[in-house]
């Protein structure tokens, strides 16, 4: 019996442990704001774990699962938030903008290309 508790109790552990990481993405809002008239916006991301010293970048897919050709460095961002500055004047965006109601956000570490935000839908 007590072998039986033991196992239970790793497999308790290791089911938090695993869920861990998708509850904590939970945290991260975003917020749209359209500064110009040509449809430009910026996206304000919340809730993130960054590291100062590191670049990052975004990308923006027409789909969840779409493979991003294009990544623009975001200049704006903190230990918690980075700004996504989503601008129609460049050709990769704007062709994402025109051909979908919803884009999808990526946001990497530069330095080792790791992700930092899994694609968001963004309306």
């Amino acid at each position: 019996m007590k072998t039986v508790k033991k196992i239970g109790i790793v497999l308790f552990i290791l089911c938090i442990a695993l869920m861990l990481p998708k509850m904590t993405n939970a945290a991260v809002t975003v917020e749209r704001e359209m500064y110009s008239n040509n449809g430009s916006m910026k996206y304000t991301f919340t809730g993130l774990e960054l590291d100062t010293t590191h670049e990052y970048e975004f990308g923006l897919g027409r789909t969840a699962a779409a493979t991003i050709e294009e990544w623009h460095l975001i200049t704006d961002y903190t230990a918690t938030s980075a700004v996504v500055d989503v601008m129609t004047t460049t050709d990769d965006l704007r062709e994402v903008i025109n051909d979908t109601d919803t884009g999808y956000i990526t946001i990497r570490d530069k330095s080792d290309s790791s992700v930092v935000v899994e694609p968001t839908a963004l309306i």
